[in-house]
């Protein structure tokens, strides 16, 4: 499937959250923090933060190393904003 994409697609950015780097629920919010939710939704919030920041998380390093080895990497985004003239755009054009 990565290679059907890497033939049609121009560019691929990713974008990735600090908290996606870590499994050590460092980014997480505890029971006691969501005291304020009615049980259900304190349990499913809880729950879930479990799911995307540890079960989840575990794997992002395999799969971001599988994706950019079908895919060539351009750099950081900034190097890649440009106008109309081909020259670089917003803060860093001075």
């Amino acid at each position: 499937m990565y290679r059907l994409l890497a033939a049609t697609i121009r560019q691929v950015l990713i974008y990735l959250h600090p908290y996606e780097f870590v499994t050590d629920r460092s980014f997480s919010v505890t029971w006691s923090e969501l005291e304020g939710a009615q049980l259900p939704r304190r349990a499913y919030f809880w729950a879930r933060q479990c799911q995307w920041h540890v079960v989840g998380n575990r794997g992002l390093l395999s799969k971001l190393a599988r994706v950019l080895e079908e895919f060539e990497h351009a750099g950081p985004m900034k190097t890649l904003l440009h106008d109309a003239n081909g020259t670089r755009a917003g803060p860093l054009s001075h």
